[in-house]
């Protein structure tokens, strides 16, 4: 081969290399970026988000308050991993005016007494009430958890409660549906414990508080 033969083919195999190295730096640019949009985004709740749905779409809470029919309805928790919370469920106010007060949990009724037996993936739609005992609902897995329904997305986990019965804890009465309960007012006060390393108590992590305010459903015409 003469020399400006193969100077010339030096000059394209370079001219090759340089527009392969800038290809695949661009290439690489682009992946980077779609990368980072597939990135977890910040969930922006801490612990726990609830919010209730009926017939398929999400009640406004107002200052704490929800108005709903009385008929069923679902409670929506959404965790940022497997997690828990501990909620009381009462016809009357003590706990929830404690609560707002600043207590502890084992100042306040209805978090000192015991936790109430409950089903996992709560197959009969309850909701118990109490004055003295509470509720534990937790995801661990898809196995065990107290939910009707999972849905898992890259940054949270929304867990779905039915709510279709009451069950009265405090008068061993059987649940009753919904539609058929006198109280107009249910009131929920929620809590995130941890146990101490020694689970020699729970330490709170943040609490909430919800008013249920029901209104008799209207009749389909």
């Amino acid at each position: 081969m003469s020399p400006k033969r193969k100077t010339d083919v030096e000059k394209r195999t370079c001219f090759m290399n340089r527009y392969i190295i800038a290809l695949t730096t661009v290439l690489l640019f682009i992946a980077g970026c779609a990368g980072e949009n597939k990135k977890k985004t910040v969930p922006s709740f801490q612990y726990f988000e609830i919010s209730f749905e009926q017939d398929g779409a999400i009640v406004p809470i107002e200052s704490h308050q929800v108005i709903l029919q009385k008929k069923p309805f679902s409670i929506i928790v959404r965790f940022i991993n497997p997690d828990s919370i501990f909620l009381n469920a009462s016809f009357e106010r003590q706990t929830q005016d404690e609560l707002l007060a600043g207590k502890t949990d084992d100042e306040m009724p209805g978090f000192r007494g015991n936790g109430i037996t409950e089903e996992l993936f709560n197959k009969n739609d309850i909701l118990n009430i109490s004055k003295t005992n509470f509720s534990f609902w937790y995801y661990n897995s898809e196995d065990d958890h107290r939910f009707n329904e999972i849905v898992r997305q890259p940054d949270m986990l929304i867990c779905k409660r039915n709510i279709a019965k009451i069950g009265d804890i405090d008068n061993s009465r059987e649940p009753l549906a919904l539609e058929k309960i006198r109280e107009k007012t249910i009131y929920l006060s929620v809590m995130k414990m941890e146990w101490s390393d020694d689970y020699s108590k729970r330490i709170e992590k943040k609490r909430d508080y919800y008013i249920l305010q029901f209104e008799t459903a209207k009749p389909i015409r």
